[in-house]
């Protein structure tokens, strides 16, 4: 079978990822952004998973406490009882996960948990319960930690997933590429994205000109830079398919598996920006699939939600156009007046990009 028509998705186009369910517009990570970053119609949840001492799966986005709420300590030495017992938005202000140095009334959420569930540390199986609503909208769950730093749970996330229908609409992340290898032996039929070594390699072959391995995930989660290193450009999809690029600041990037990149997604924690700027971006038609996250006639959810649907008015198509005229004017004269020097090596030819 063709891997593209195996991989489901690659028929869905922009995903726009509420990362830690949009924390810098409510609490990370908590029921409270889960249900607000809903209502703004995103077609993706992201968010982070790591186990209790006790054998919990909690979502927080740090291996420990310490930054969003007033306790402290690793949540692997943590029991389920203790976390709950934190408030998840005590460090919380519009415009950023986490804001210290305020005057207490400035933080508007502060105070209500554990007693309001919806801003304390919430658990997986509380995620999942709201978004089994959602039946369209994509979940990215990442596996912070694993062996031997931590007691692993990747056994304990594939049972959670299978008390829920819709895993086809679940990736699996995380930096650590034996993690979601081992999650795999649990769950071989839920979808995962490429490790920190598995995008290294994909990334290297197609620097070397070299056909990239053939995956056993469907996706790559990249930043477009990583330091001075670009990631993200016209070489990292060949053939040349790929998608635009939302370009906004701190998102991650998340696109199809070679051999078929047709399709794309950004992760950011300010969703109602994203969602707006999705708009001027196109990367084909959206799925029509009802039953695929994001699908749908005319990019409206199954669950109500209206999905944005990427439109590009006729000013951005006639500038790309004019900068395409004026490239090939420019190659064509630098070809027919090259500025090497007379019986040596021309340098006036542009070199391969």
């Amino acid at each position: 079978m063709d891997r593209a028509a195996a991989n489901p998705w690659l028929a869905r186009r922009v995903l726009t990822y509420a990362h830690q369910c949009g924390a810098w517009e409510a609490p990370s990570s908590t029921l409270f952004a889960l249900r607000r970053a809903l209502d703004l119609g995103v077609s993706g949840i992201e968010l982070d998973v790591h186990a209790t001492a006790d054998g919990h799966l909690v979502v927080c986005h740090d291996g420990t406490v310490d930054r969003t709420t007033d306790g402290h300590g690793p949540i692997h030495s943590l029991t389920l009882a203790e976390v709950r017992a934190l408030d998840n938005a005590y460090w919380f202000v519009p415009g950023g996960d986490e804001t210290r140095g305020l005057s207490p009334g400035e933080y508007p959420y502060r105070g209500r948990a554990p007693g309001d569930p919806g801003f304390a540390v919430a658990t997986l199986a509380e995620v999942l319960d709201v978004l089994d609503d959602h039946p369209r909208v994509a979940v990215n769950l990442d596996i912070k930690q694993t062996a031997p730093a931590v007691e692993p749970y990747e056994e304990l996330l594939a049972r959670e997933l299978a008390r829920h229908d819709g895993t086809d609409r679940v990736i699996v992340a995380s930096f650590l590429d034996v993690a979601t290898q081992r999650f795999s032996g649990y769950a071989p039929h839920v979808a995962v994205s490429a490790g920190t070594l598995a995008v290294a390699t994909f990334w290297r072959a197609l620097q070397e000109g070299e056909d990239p391995p053939i995956p056993d995930y469907v996706a790559l989660q990249v930043p477009a830079t990583q330091g001075d290193t670009v990631i993200v450009d016209e070489r990292s999809c060949p053939p040349p398919t790929a998608a635009g690029w939302p370009s906004t600041s701190g998102p991650s990037t998340t696109r199809p598996a070679w051999p078929a990149c047709s399709t794309s997604g950004s992760t950011a924690s300010s969703p109602t920006c994203r969602r707006r700027s999705c708009r001027w971006w196109r990367s084909g038609d959206w799925s029509t699939d009802p039953d695929a996250p994001g699908g749908g006639p005319d990019g409206v959810r199954g669950d109500g939600g209206a999905q944005p649907r990427p439109v590009l008015g006729r000013f951005p198509w006639l500038a790309f156009f004019l900068l395409r005229i004026l490239r090939l004017t420019v190659r064509f004269d630098m070809a027919c007046h090259p500025t090497g020097s007379a019986g040596g090596p021309s340098t006036g030819m542009p070199g391969r990009r």
